[in-house]
């Protein structure tokens, strides 16, 4: 990694002359991060990927929040949801921005394109977890009744100003 130029970071902290001290800053400084004597503070580049990959996962995890009640196709009529494409294509547009321009505002520094296809590609692993979660059996249970008393209190709104009520959904 590209964050640490050499150990200079931890000259002064050698007070402590264990080998297991000096693995750790080893293993620190080696992997982009200051290491403090106590702890190892991750490096830049492993928070921009870590920040960049967390924004993808929320992106790809958009797709499996539609799709609930045991339905299996995530794509299912995404293509009617104009504005929903549009929102995903700002989150996108953003992300880009604030990682290659915005570095010094959102401590971030600029990475390279195979970093990108390997925090989208791993972020992509939401939909093989979704998979998974949507072919767990579940037993369906009424809403507690605090829920179905919200839920009567916001349709007799709905009815007077002429939005459609909420629907229960239960298999």
């Amino acid at each position: 990694y590209q964050t640490v130029q050499g150990g200079e970071y931890c000259d002064h902290h050698y007070d402590d002359n264990t080998t297991g001290y000096y693995i750790c800053n080893l293993a620190c400084t080696d992997q982009g991060g200051k290491y403090y004597g106590h702890y190892c503070q991750q490096g830049r580049e492993h928070s921009t990927i870590m920040f960049n990959t967390y924004v993808f996962f929320q992106v790809f995890n958009i797709f499996n929040a539609r799709k609930l009640y045991g339905e299996h196709n995530i794509f299912e009529g995404f293509g009617r949801s104009k504005p929903m494409f549009a929102v995903l294509l700002i989150i996108a547009v953003f992300q880009i921005l604030a990682v290659e321009f915005f570095g010094s505002f959102l401590v971030t520094i600029s990475i390279p394109w195979d970093y990108w296809l390997i925090c989208i590609g791993f972020a992509a692993l939401e939909w093989v977890v979704g998979i998974f979660v949507r072919l767990v059996p579940y037993m369906s249970q009424p809403p507690p009744k605090e829920i179905l008393e919200y839920w009567e209190r916001e349709n007799k709104i709905r009815d007077k100003v002429g939005v459609p009520r909420l629907e229960v959904r239960m298999q």
